[in-house]
């Protein structure tokens, strides 16, 4: 756990060099399976990199992220390493539980027209559950919520 991503789309983007360190620790250690930070005004959920999962979670009330794009993001499109980002105040649940970590995102306060995705207060916009097996990690990602409706334009 930490404060600044090594991974992140933002505005602000990940730290290369976190990002070295933190994939050093994922091909040394097959326990480290999740990563959690803040810093971003967005969440953000990687794909296993090195088997790790990456959660930047910091748009919990502060300040959205934003670019002077069209769907708020630097680039529209979300890079490889993404498996699911939202411009939205949100907050995450770990449940550590003997062979498994589950993950779930919850749609927090809006803001209106600063954010990318609709939902309501509460609904789970992301999930994930990360599985020990045998020494490594296996990742089930539930496909997001129908009801989020993502941002294409601003109002």
């Amino acid at each position: 756990m930490g404060h600044r991503p090594a991974f992140s789309s933002a505005r602000q983007g990940g730290d290369a060099r976190l990002r070295r360190l933190l994939d050093g620790f994922g091909a040394r250690s097959r326990k480290y399976v999740l990563d959690l930070s803040g810093h971003a005004g967005a969440y953000e959920r990687t794909k296993p990199i090195t088997h790790v999962v990456h959660i930047v979670t910091g748009p919990g009330g502060g300040e959205l992220d934003h670019a002077d794009t069209p769907c708020f993001w630097q680039d529209c499109t979300p890079p490889d390493f993404t498996a699911f980002r939202a411009i939205r105040h949100a907050f995450v649940r770990v449940a550590v539980r003997p062979s498994s970590l589950q993950i779930e995102a919850f749609c927090g306060l809006m803001a209106p027209g600063r954010d990318d995705i609709h939902c309501a207060e509460g609904d789970i916009i992301d999930q994930v559950s990360i599985n020990a097996v045998a020494s490594a990690a296996s990742i089930n990602a539930a496909e997001p919520t129908t009801a989020l409706a993502p941002r294409t334009n601003r109002p």
